[in-house]
C-alpha cells in the first residue's frame, strides 16, 4: 500500500530557481521564492508578516506560526545566504519592499486556492509538492537526518521525514570519516560529564 507521500516526486532545484526567478508578476515570484525558502505549508505563507523576517549574522531566519491540535507555535527556518544566494536575494527584497508595512501587517494577500492556482500555472503541482521538493532538497544539501528535518517542518514525529533521507554507503562513510574519534583524545564517554 502507497501513500501519497510515496507518491509524490520532488520538483528540480534548478527547475524551481529558474522558474522562481523567471515569474514576471513579482507578487507571485516573492510568494513563491518565501513558501520555498521557508519549507512553510501554504497557510503558514499566507499568514507571514514582515516581522517573521530577520538577518542574523551571514543568514535570513524565518519564522513561520502554525496551530496544531489547537495550539499556536513558532518555528523558525534558517536560510544560508551564501549556499542559496538567488534565493536570499528574494527575500531581502520582500523585507525591503515592505519596509513601510507595519510588522503586524501580512506580506501576502490572497487566498490559498488563489495561491494553489497559481502554483500548478508555473510549477505544474500543488503547493506540498513545493514542500516536498524543498525537505527532499534540504535533505541532499545539508545531509540531515530525520530529526533535523523533523525539527525544521515543523513535524510532531520524525515518521513524515524519513521519506525525504536517502543514505547512501557514500553518506555513511563520510560521516564516519569526520566524525570524532571516542575515549581519551576524543569524546567524553562517562555518563557525569567528568
Amino acid at each position: 500500500m502507497s501513500t501519497a507521500h510515496e507518491k509524490r516526486k520532488a520538483l528540480d532545484y534548478d527547475f524551481i530557481r529558474e522558474t522562481i526567478t523567471s515569474i514576471g508578476a513579482l507578487r507571485w515570484r516573492d510568494f513563491f521564492a518565501y513558501m520555498y525558502a521557508s519549507g512553510a505549508r501554504v497557510n503558514e505563507a499566507l499568514d507571514a508578516r514582515k516581522s517573521d523576517i530577520k538577518e542574523q549574522d551571514g543568514w535570513i531566519m524565518i519564522t513561520l506560526r502554525t496551530e496544531k491540535n489547537l495550539r499556536e507555535y513558532d518555528r523558525v527556518f534558517p536560510i544560508d545566504t551564501h549556499s542559496e544566494p538567488w534565493l536570499a536575494s528574494i527575500i531581502q527584497e520582500i523585507t525591503f519592499k515592505a519596509k513601510d508595512f507595519q510588522n503586524d501587517a501580512f506580506l501576502f494577500k490572497f487566498s490559498d486556492r488563489t495561491a494553489l492556482r497559481y502554483c500548478q500555472k508555473y510549477f505544474g503541482c500543488d503547493n506540498h509538492t513545493f514542500r516536498h521538493s524543498r525537505a527532499t532538497h534540504y535533505s541532499k544539501m545539508y545531509r540531515m537526518d530525520s530529526f533535523e528535518l523533523m525539527r525544521l517542518f515543523g513535524w510532531s514525529s520524525p515518521k513524515p521525514a524519513v521519506i525525504y533521507v536517502h543514505k547512501n554507503i557514500q553518506d555513511i562513510q563520510e560521516k564516519m570519516r569526520n566524525a570524532k574519534p571516542l575515549g581519551a583524545e576524543g569524546l567524553n564517554t562517562s555518563f557525569d560529564g567528568k
